[in-house]
């Protein structure tokens, strides 16, 4: 979700809770009607006043929307924002503000996306938040692009890449296997499996030289706890 009135924030970013309001709700309602209380407590101090809310707390809003629900949307104007919020953050990624464009993918995220388009994003803000070094946010969204669109070679792409950052080559390893099976030409797969296959190879020597310089007694120990 995007701050409305954080004067720090990029210009992009603040433009994101104002489209949110146009559309119908702002995005600390939508964090509150997704039962995202942590999304809530942060958008909180971020947030002008408003006036629909009679009760303008944490609490307030989360009970508020919970009772009465969003506002109608206008869908074609929800469509727009979508659009332009995708477009603002391809462009922050190719000039590398990946924080930035994960943002704003965020944001699209809130303008009523279709199934398809909600893994897309999520594929494209779990690449932003890779290239800007956090594995675990890129691996979450990637999971969940996965589940969104669990026969999309894409989504098991990017869930591999997150766990090649986060050094988990086994897994990627299956990720990218998932991946040739919906499309065995691929070939961004088939060299990303490669890769996982080489660092898995690499660690396995690594241990073996490992074990092999320490006494009787510790390799066994060693050898065990690599078999579990």
């Amino acid at each position: 979700m995007c701050p409305t009135k954080d004067p720090f924030a990029p210009p992009e970013l603040r433009l994101c809770g104002q489209e949110a309001m146009e559309c119908g709700n702002t995005p600390i309602e939508v964090a509150a009607s997704k039962g995202s209380r942590d999304m809530v407590e942060m958008l909180f101090p971020l947030t002008s006043l408003v006036s629909t809310l009679p009760n303008w707390s944490i609490d307030g809003i989360i009970s508020h929307v919970k009772h009465f629900g969003l506002k109608p949307m206008d869908k074609q104007k929800c469509a727009k924002i979508r659009t332009e919020l995708k477009q603002k953050a391809s462009e922050a990624f190719k000039e590398g503000k990946y924080y930035v464009a994960s943002e704003m993918y965020t944001g699209a995220m809130a303008f009523d996306p279709s199934p398809d388009d909600c893994a897309a994003i999520l594929a494209n803000r779990s690449l932003s938040t890779l290239r800007g070094g956090n594995g675990r946010a890129a691996l979450s969204d990637a999971t969940m692009c996965r589940m969104a669109r669990p026969l999309w070679p894409k989504a098991c792409y990017r869930e591999g890449a997150a766990l090649m950052l986060l050094k988990k080559y086994e897994r990627a390893c299956e990720a990218f296997v998932d991946g040739l099976k919906l499309d065995p030409t691929n070939g961004d797969l088939a060299n990303a499996l490669s890769a996982s296959c080489t660092q898995i190879l690499d660690n396995s020597h690594v241990q073996n030289i490992l074990v092999a310089g320490k006494p009787k007694k510790q390799q066994r120990m060693l050898v065990a706890v690599k078999s579990d």
